[in-house]
């Protein structure tokens, strides 16, 4: 069994640990949009997007199940926030027109 100093030592280290892993992790999320652009090239985010999007365009009736519409829906637009602005709005209009239509089929 530990000493009970010895374990405050080491709960107070674990804290320690934790606090400075969570400031790392809290500066990154607080990043400007000039560094979270540059952060893009390393991401597939775009991709993702033109994938989902080609598929909403092939596509002559809707071609994702219930669940998969509802969760594009949401994750759509919040991918495009990590895109220039010009680009992000121009997706998410064309991505809504387009489910619009599917819907309508």
């Amino acid at each position: 069994m530990i000493p009970l100093i010895r374990q405050k030592k080491l709960q107070s280290l674990a804290v320690d640990d934790l606090n400075r892993t969570f400031s790392a992790t809290t500066n990154r999320m607080n990043c400007s949009k000039i560094n979270r652009r540059r952060f893009i090239g390393s991401i597939p985010i775009r991709s993702d997007l033109y994938k989902i999007l080609g598929e909403a365009r092939a596509a002559q009736k809707m071609p994702w199940h219930r669940q998969h519409v509802r969760l594009y829906r949401t994750i759509f637009p919040q991918m495009t926030n990590w895109l220039p602005e010009e680009e992000a709005s121009q997706l998410r209009f064309e991505f809504e027109t387009k489910l619009a239509r599917l819907e309508a089929a």
